[in-house]
């Protein structure tokens, strides 16, 4: 289950303040189920294979917030022999269930999340554009494991890549505190997943924060970034109080 918490800040002026944002358990894992539900009589847990291209991990290592289809989906002759990317249905029982009950109990709410960019028109798409359930992936796994080339034909897998729906991709971005990719529209059900803390656990004097960079304790990039967070964070608390969550 979960054992985590994220913080949502609010900038006063003088001070920056903490309040705890703690996932209810039991109501995100009925949440998943349900919307997962649909998705997997129809599909299952993907796998990407590849003997050429990571573009998932390079697309984790970038943090970058989509793929495109095309590059999920490559053909070629750029190696001197046919190379490849594709997604597949990974048709391990064993991994299929370790793998959703994991995601079911909170075990992968650090892991990234892709949206999946599909163009309107390419004529070097493949004939069966639809292969994706949907249009958001969660990988579970942040790394290709590298197969002996001579061995196999093809030497880069990634297993665990669960297709979700785009509300488990906005919950996805509340869960790992990417508050800069939460989607503020009609996503209220999903903040009340969530409980709040109604007095500030963390409270930190700006003046105190700004002399830790002028003294070189935190660096620059630190700094702004971390400013940065207070706002994005800031703009989910808004919503959290207008709604009395």
């Amino acid at each position: 289950m979960y054992y985590y918490y994220n913080y949502l800040f609010e900038d006063t002026g003088d001070k920056i303040l903490g309040y705890v944002m703690s996932p209810k358990d039991n109501d995100i894992k009925e949440f998943k189920v349900r919307e997962l539900e649909s998705i997997l009589n129809n599909s299952g847990i993907l796998k990407a294979v590849s003997n050429c291209s990571t573009i998932l991990q390079d697309a984790i290592e970038k943090d970058d917030e989509s793929v495109s289809y095309y590059s999920l989906f490559e053909e070629g002759d750029g190696w001197g022999d046919r190379s490849f990317h594709t997604i597949e249905l990974d048709e391990d029982i064993n991994r299929y269930k370790t793998t959703l009950d994991n995601y079911y109990n909170g075990e992968y709410y650090k892991c990234p999340s892709l949206k999946v960019r599909k163009r309107s028109f390419n004529k070097y798409l493949p004939t069966d554009y639809q292969i994706l359930p949907t249009d958001y992936l969660l990988l579970t796994e942040g790394k290709y494991t590298q197969i002996d080339y001579f061995n196999m034909p093809t030497n880069y897998k990634m297993h665990g890549i669960i297709p979700i729906t785009e509300p488990l991709y906005n919950l996805q971005q509340l869960e790992n505190g990417r508050f800069d990719r939460f989607d503020f529209n009609n996503n209220v059900e999903l903040l009340q997943l969530f409980s709040y803390g109604n007095e500030p656990n963390v409270i930190i004097s700006k003046r105190e924060f700004k002399d830790l960079l002028h003294c070189d304790l935190i660096q620059q990039d630190a700094y702004d970034g971390a400013i940065k967070k207070v706002n994005q964070s800031q703009k989910v608390l808004k919503l959290v109080r207008n709604n009395n969550l």
